[in-house]
């Protein structure tokens, strides 16, 4: 392929150990390459205002391709108390804060139970509040990302998301691990016209840890897995660059992704149109052109 372009679906570099001078210029060197990178601001244990901050900074240094990972902010949305007519209007709220970034997307929680869902490492379902939470989100026209989310939580979502995507994830089919989705799963992703990104995260991918050619190797044979039961349509990837300590390439470098990927999609004997799908066209039909 004579031009690189390459969307990543999800990567934590606004809030990584770098510092924010370092951010932008690596954002930016990487657009001048043809890499773009969807940046999202994962919660942790931050408040809404800390989170709010951090997003203004890098609008400001004309960092725009932003999302918010687990916004279940309870610091604000508790803030009048346990009222659920309160919680709900602190909700919208919360939406109108974050809409003023235009996020990519929004997801709901991280690995554990929270106030709208149940996280992939426990057993919570969709709560009243997550219904609610996305009933907003699809007025706005945000999406909504998947992630993260057990299985009972993922169908729930699903069935009621406008516009649903599953950013960085793996396939439990072929490594079960409580982070990965199966190809039911992703049938009903496709169904509703999401969009999967398989993650570069190693302890996703393979049991066999520590070694970055294996991780590497077991990275395109979930690729692979996906594009012979569904071919490239949807499929995207979602490396969550700066999100992981076992990463399956050397480093949070883009052209080595780039390369490493193009080559073994060549290996895989796929073609050039489903490698642009893969790459970056799929990314940038399910968001529009926003990306």
């Amino acid at each position: 392929m004579k031009n690189c372009k390459f969307i990543d679906l999800h990567s934590d570099v606004l809030t990584c150990n770098k510092s924010k001078n370092e951010v932008v210029t690596e954002i930016k060197n990487n657009k001048k390459m043809g890499y773009k990178s969807i940046n999202a601001i994962f919660r942790d244990k931050m408040s809404l205002d800390s989170a709010v901050a951090i997003a203004n900074y890098y609008w400001g240094c004309g960092v725009k391709n932003i999302a918010f990972e687990d916004c279940c902010y309870e610091d604000f949305l508790l803030k009048d108390g346990s009222d659920k007519h309160a919680v709900k209007e602190n909700m919208r709220l919360l939406v109108s804060t974050l809409k003023k970034f235009n996020p990519l997307y929004l997801s709901l929680g991280w690995n554990y139970d929270n106030l709208f869902a149940g996280g992939c490492l426990q057993n919570g379902r969709l709560s009243t509040y997550g219904h609610t939470f996305i009933k907003i989100l699809n007025d706005e026209g945000i999406a909504v990302d998947c992630a993260h989310l057990n299985e009972i939580s993922f169908y729930e979502v699903v069935d009621l998301a406008e516009k649903v995507l599953c950013s960085h994830t793996a396939i439990s089919d072929i490594f079960p691990h409580k982070r990965n989705i199966s190809y039911r799963a992703i049938n009903k992703l496709i169904h509703k016209k999401g969009i999967i990104g398989i993650t570069a995260v190693g302890h996703f991918l393979t049991g066999i840890k520590g070694n970055k050619k294996n991780y590497e190797s077991a990275f395109y044979e979930h690729i692979d897995g996906f594009l012979q039961n569904f071919g490239a349509e949807c499929l995207a990837i979602g490396t969550d660059f700066y999100g992981t300590n076992a990463l399956a390439f050397n480093r949070e470098d883009y052209n080595e992704v780039y390369q490493r990927t193009i080559y073994n999609l060549q290996k895989l004997g796929v073609g050039e149109k489903d490698a642009k799908k893969i790459t970056y066209a799929n990314a940038e039909n399910f968001f529009g052109g926003k990306i």
